[in-house]
């Protein structure tokens, strides 16, 4: 695995325990007290990274409104979870969260149209942890 910018990420850092499928999705965020519309890069059964945002703190609460294509059309899931990793760049600039999913949460049609979208699009759905 690596990170955004290539460097090769430590083994023992990652805390993953499902395949990540990389995707363009919006997301409508609240993190905390913050409210805001989130591009969401990658996702599992297990959690997703927002992309460029400056807000969250690890540990910090999110629920997240995730429009996921299915057969049909669109499924609005609704995730909780809690941020899990605040990625910054040499600088000190964000460049995203990571967040993992509390799927105890969310309903069954939610984790079932997310399980059937990832598992369309080729990853697992297997965790390795």
């Amino acid at each position: 695995m690596k990170l955004r910018n290539d460097t090769p990420l430590p083994k023992e850092t990652d805390r993953r325990c499902a395949e990540r499928l990389p995707v363009a999705i919006n997301a409508y965020c609240q993190i905390g007290d913050a409210r805001l519309r989130a591009r969401v890069t990658d996702i599992s059964l297990g959690g997703m990274y927002l992309k460029d945002l400056e807000v969250g703190v690890e540990g910090s609460p999110v629920r997240a409104s995730i429009g996921i294509p299915i057969e049909h059309g669109v499924r609005v899931c609704k995730l909780q979870g809690a941020v899990t990793r605040a990625d910054r760049d040499e600088s000190g600039r964000s460049r995203g969260l990571g967040v993992s999913f509390d799927l105890k949460q969310a309903s069954v049609t939610d984790r079932v149209a997310l399980a059937w979208f990832i598992q369309m699009r080729g990853c697992t759905l297997t965790t390795v942890c």
